[in-house]
């Protein structure tokens, strides 16, 4: 029977295996775009904020316990994966940048992988949810965190959400390994909660899934991790103070949060780089309004598309809950208008079989989206390149002439840096706090003092200050330390 129906589809002009073929096809031209576009970040090394987890990492199994029983970070956050995502690769000996971007690197590819694959399950178009996927890969709001790795929380995040819905999904959709997949979608929810602060939003989505189904009734162990974790953060140990905000209800419902929904539209899907953009084409303005527009309306018309409209209102509530407009993390915002832009047409290519001609041709518009989307993210690459990348490789470039030079002289020495000289006014000049947290970890051998003054960082080295109260006093007795400035020519002793 299956061998009949398939040749009446191919009389008809149908080819059973053809969507497929071309998804597949799809879906290597999305990896080449989405390699290209981020694959010189795997070049770059540790930038600028990175440097408080050098100095705040894991240093034992208790550290890990620590985290997720503490309920905010010192930014007031609570955020334990940072934990995990810097510690860990320290553990096992692989503290390199290059590790820590393609981790974040993989993590960003997996988690389109897994939209891909709830846009599939939502709509069931296999061509679309690569196009899906593969979009929201290549948004602006995905950059930041490949080339700043301390914000690879974010990146995450998303990766944990998306597994969660999936699992969920396969739970009610599955007759067979039911509590298999309940234990991995609530373990996801768990890391994605203690991820980032919108993880907080998959908990209500997934309530969504279990209504769809009918299988609201058992949504006790969503509702319970939920609320533990709700509890924790945000009633017992609320972070706004310290975190510099404050919840704001009557704004949410004020003309403003209307004026900051399309600031999210534009700047989510087109801005580009790490900058506040003021001017866009005028074709992303009319893309946008179609997105903005599908996002109030289509809800209406499928259970789906409701779901994808909440994903994106679940990635900027919170910022406008606290009146905290950021451009720079709001990936499910993302997420939902991508799912959205193609579920919209999944839905309605589904009302019948397309012809092999019409599936080419969505091929062919697939293909062209990516491609336009990554020619027009060359600017933003530019950006990322200039002030990520090159400006890290300076600093580690700067800090393996260190190596070298300090090489040469005894070990166990203490060296005291009197003088930045050229580099202190080079273009890392915002880099410098990096130096004395990574210097522990690149050159153990020695024991590094700068002064603040010398390092010009605004920021303090603790005990790395030649004239902390320690040296002067505890450890007098230790001989002097060696004395070294960088001039034109490269380090020299004092």
């Amino acid at each position: 029977m299956k061998h009949l129906r398939a040749l009446r589809q191919l009389s008809a002009g149908r080819t059973p295996n053809l969507p497929w073929v071309l998804s597949a096809l799809l879906l290597i031209a999305s990896a080449s775009a989405f390699a290209l576009n981020y694959g010189f970040a795997l070049h770059g090394w540790f930038y600028r904020e990175d440097s408080r987890y050098f100095s705040n990492g894991l240093f034992s199994p208790w550290d890990v316990i620590t985290a997720f029983l503490t309920p905010h970070n010192s930014m007031g956050h609570f955020r334990p994966i940072t934990k995990l995502i810097w510690g860990i690769p320290q553990w096992v000996g692989l503290f390199d940048a290059r590790i820590y971007h393609s981790l974040l690197f993989a993590t960003l590819g997996l988690a389109a992988i897994l939209l891909m694959r709830l846009s599939f399950i939502l709509f069931g178009h296999p061509l679309l949810a690569v196009l899906c996927g593969i979009l929201w890969a290549l948004m602006p709001t995905n950059a930041k965190p490949i080339y700043w790795i301390c914000a690879g929380q974010d990146t995450a995040a998303a990766l944990f959400i998306f597994a969660a819905f999936n699992f969920r999904l396969d739970q009610w959709r599955t007759q067979k390994h039911e509590q298999l997949f309940r234990g991995l979608c609530l373990t996801c929810l768990f890391f994605a909660l203690s991820s980032r602060e919108v993880g907080f939003s998959a908990g209500i989505l997934l309530l969504l899934i279990d209504w769809r189904f009918g299988r609201l009734r058992k949504s006790l162990d969503v509702i319970a991790i939920w609320a533990a974790f709700t509890l924790w953060v945000f009633v017992l140990n609320p972070p706004f103070e310290r975190a510099h905000v404050s919840l704001n209800a009557g704004l949410f419902f004020s003309g403003a949060t209307l004026r900051q929904l399309w600031d999210y539209a534009l700047s989510s899907l087109w801005t580009l780089g790490d900058a506040d953009m003021r001017i866009y084409p005028w074709w992303a303005i009319f893309i946008t309004v179609m997105a903005f527009l599908a996002l109030l309306i289509a809800p209406l018309l499928h259970w789906a598309l409701l779901f994808a409209s909440l994903l994106a209102m679940a990635g900027i509530v919170p910022f406008l809950l606290i009146n905290a407009f950021s451009i720079e993390y709001v990936f499910l915002f993302g997420a939902g208008i991508s799912l959205m832009l193609t579920g919209l047409p999944a839905l309605f290519l589904s009302r019948r079989p397309a012809s092999n001609a019409a599936q080419v041709a969505l091929f062919v518009v697939g293909l062209a989206a990516i491609g336009s989307y990554y020619e027009y993210l060359r600017g933003s690459r530019q950006i990322f390149r200039d002030n990520y990348t090159s400006r890290s490789i300076i600093v580690r470039d700067f800090l393996a002439e260190l190596k070298h030079f300090t090489d040469q002289l005894s070990p166990y020495q203490r060296i005291e840096i009197t003088d930045f000289g050229p580099y202190r006014m080079s273009e890392v000049r915002d880099s410098h706090h990096l130096i004395p947290p990574a210097l522990d970890e690149l050159i153990p051998e020695r024991v590094f003092l700068i002064a603040p003054s010398v390092l010009g960082s605004g920021e303090g080295t603790g005990l790395k200050n030649p004239n902390n109260w320690v040296w002067r006093g505890d450890y007098n007795g230790l001989p002097r330390p060696a004395r070294i400035r960088y001039t034109e020519k490269g380090f020299a002793l004092d």
